[in-house]
């Protein structure tokens, strides 16, 4: 390292040039590593070209690995590598059956724009208090309200579920426990014990804990019930004394820990068990730069039974078109690519960003919502964008319940209203409007 050690004024041009590379190699060294995919050490997917059920391909790795999970519909396996084995991982990717063998990438909770996280934390009795909170400071942008001069009368048995993928819900929570809010799984009897309609998930009355492998959601982070308060927000005054019945079903489904990460794995279960338990819309309010393959089938899957997907575009103020963000980035035709807007209709400083594959843009800064502990706070961040979007398709599914979730992307992309600040940073140019849709 004696060239740097050498003052200025006596490197040559050349020294310099060779210096300036040198400088921009290390800080394009680092900038990648910053950027490296996080994963669950040892632990990896693989899927096969042939049926599991048909040959003997588990039989061929069981020595070398210790089995977590299998998924029939997806020939796919979770597992770990026994220690010692590491090389069994280079021996199933030249397998002519394997089709792809990947690492159990980690994901995480995309709220991180407004530093501090949680601001505000307040009671219901506190938020009512306070003349600068409203309902209205919310919504008023996307016309929520004005939209729900056009919804039909509240019917039971017409409420769209909206799966929350993420930390899980507080159910206590007087939002959703005085507005009927949860889902109930209509094939299951509480509390015996029995797996009652054989889904594999004892006792899934509301939704499931894939980190436990237990029918308690409980949310231990406070990202999921926040993001819940947001959908339903869509549908009723979550503000009001008196509230309203839910007019959106929550499915929580828990993959995400107190840390506000998970494993691809899990987000994979929850996937499936949204879309076969009867999910229309699934929110995913968080991400990673880990291409999954198998979470790219999860989300096709989703796709071809015609769900809706939301998902956060990321809160690292960078180009989606240049920077890897999943599931955000994924091209599946029922697929949406969240921004997060200001008060004043700009792109928020935090927010991910890319006129390919970003779609448009939602509130997504200091949002009012639920908090466990029967609170309410403020959160920024595309996870708060998304489930705005969430919730308003859910208001139009009531009025279209034929509509698959391509037409209904399609829908909210043709009626988001021009922003010329948002023009060449999401690719509609435009931020959603709950009113232009539901009025469609």
């Amino acid at each position: 390292m004696t060239v740097i050690e050498k003052p200025v004024r006596y490197l040559l041009p050349n020294s310099i040039a060779k210096i300036v590379t040198l400088i921009s190699t290390l800080i394009l060294s680092v900038s990648s590593l910053a950027q490296a995919p996080k994963v669950v050490p040892g632990e990896y997917l693989i899927k096969y070209r042939v049926d599991m059920g048909s040959t003997n391909v588990i039989g061929k790795i069981q020595s070398k690995v210790n089995l977590k999970a299998a998924f029939p519909e997806m020939n796919m396996l979770h597992f770990s590598v026994k220690p010692g084995q590491e090389s069994a991982i280079d021996e199933m990717k030249n397998d002519p059956e394997v089709l792809f063998v990947e690492p159990n990438y980690i994901l995480e909770k995309l709220d991180d724009g407004n530093p501090g996280d949680v601001v505000d934390r307040l009671s219901m009795d506190e938020v009512q208090a306070q003349s600068s909170l409203s309902y209205s400071q919310n919504y008023a942008a996307v016309r929520v309200e004005q939209a729900w001069s056009l919804s039909s009368a509240y019917s039971a048995s017409n409420r769209p579920i909206v799966a929350i993928v993420d930390t899980g819900l507080d159910g206590t929570h007087n939002l959703f426990k005085n507005t009927n809010a949860l889902w109930v799984n209509p094939k299951e009897i509480p509390a015996n014990g029995i797996d009652d309609d054989q889904n594999g998930y004892i006792d899934d009355i509301n939704g499931w804990n894939f980190i436990s492998n237990s029918a308690s959601y409980a949310d231990d982070e406070g990202h999921g019930t926040h993001v819940a308060g947001i959908v339903l927000g869509a549908g009723l005054d979550i503000f009001s004394p008196q509230l309203d019945q839910s007019k959106i079903l929550i499915m929580p489904l828990k993959f995400l820990d107190k840390t506000g990460a998970g494993s691809t794995s899990n987000a994979v279960k929850a996937i499936y068990y949204a879309v076969n338990n009867g999910a229309k819309i699934i929110n995913n309010s968080w991400g990673g730069p880990g291409y999954s393959s198998a979470l790219l089938e999860a989300l096709s899957y989703a796709y071809n039974q015609r769900v809706l997907i939301v998902s956060a575009a990321g809160n690292s103020s960078k180009n989606n078109d240049s920077t890897e963000m999943y599931p955000a980035n994924y091209v599946v035709p029922s697929n949406i690519s969240i921004a997060a807007s200001s008060d004043t209709d700009r792109l928020a400083s935090f927010s991910n960003y890319g006129v390919g594959n970003v779609h448009l843009a939602s509130p997504g800064v200091y949002i009012y919502s639920s908090l466990p502990g029967n609170m309410f706070g403020s959160m920024s961040g595309t996870s708060m964008a998304a489930p705005f979007v969430a919730g308003i398709a859910a208001l139009a599914l009531r009025e279209a319940p034929s509509l698959t979730g391509f037409q209904l992307k399609s829908l909210i992309l043709s009626t988001a209203v021009q922003v010329g600040t948002l023009a060449g940073k999401v690719q509609t140019g435009a931020r959603v409007d709950a009113y232009s849709l539901v009025s469609q």
